[in-house]
C-alpha cells in the first residue's frame, strides 16, 4: 500500500498482516481523492475506523489542514504517523459510535468512515455523522457493495461508486 498523491506520493503505508483490518485499496483511495478534487485543500478531515490512517495521511499529503483519526486499535496507525510528523493530527482511541458523540468542540469539512463491512447500519452512520460534519461538508462511507445507499433529511447522496466488493457513497450535508 502506498500514498497515491501529494507530497508523500509513493510512500509506503505499513500494516500488520495478521491484524483484522481491511485497508482501502490504493485504487479506491486514489479514486476517492479524484472525486474530492481540491475540496481536500485546507480541509479538516476525520478518518473514522482509520486502520492504517492512509486516508487521513493522504489528505494531509494533498493539502488538508488537519486530520483526526478514530479507531479501537491504533497499532497500525501508529506505524505510519511518522510520515506526517510536524503536521496537525489528533488520535482518538475507542469505538467510533461513542467517540463521535464526544466531538462537540470539533467540526470537520470531510468525514471518511470505513467500518468493518456490514457491521453497522448506514442509517446509524448518517445519524452519528451529522453533528461533527460542517454544513455543506462531505461524508464518505465505504462499505460492502451489498449496502443499499440511503438518504435522509440531513444528507443527500452526491456520488456513488462500486469498486469490486466495495461501495463508496459520497454525501453532502445540507445546510
Amino acid at each position: 500500500m502506498r500514498i497515491t498523491g501529494g507530497f508523500l506520493k509513493g510512500r509506503q503505508i505499513s500494516f500488520l498482516k495478521d491484524s483484522n483490518i481491511r485497508p482501502t485499496t490504493d485504487k479506491n483511495r486514489s479514486a476517492i481523492f479524484s472525486i474530492l478534487s481540491d475540496k481536500v485543500i485546507d480541509a479538516d478531515i476525520l478518518d473514522v475506523c482509520c486502520g492504517t490512517g492512509a486516508f487521513g495521511i493522504e489528505a494531509i499529503s494533498r493539502g488538508a489542514r488537519s486530520a483526526t483519526f478514530i479507531d479501537r486499535d491504533t497499532s497500525n496507525l501508529l506505524k505510519n504517523l511518522h510520515l506526517v510528523d510536524g503536521y496537525n493530527y489528533t488520535i482518538i482511541k475507542g469505538d467510533f459510535l461513542k467517540k463521535m458523540v464526544t466531538l462537540i468542540e470539533k467540526s470537520f469539512d470531510i468525514i471518511f468512515i470505513d467500518p468493518p463491512y456490514l457491521k453497522y447500519i448506514l442509517k446509524d452512520i448518517l445519524e452519528i455523522s451529522s453533528k461533527p460534519l460542517r454544513d455543506n461538508g462531505i461524508l464518505i462511507v465505504e462499505d460492502s457493495s451489498k449496502v443499499v445507499p440511503y438518504e435522509n433529511e440531513t444528507f443527500k447522496i452526491i456520488d456513488h461508486r462500486i469498486y469490486g466488493d466495495s461501495t463508496v457513497i459520497f454525501f453532502n450535508k445540507k445546510s
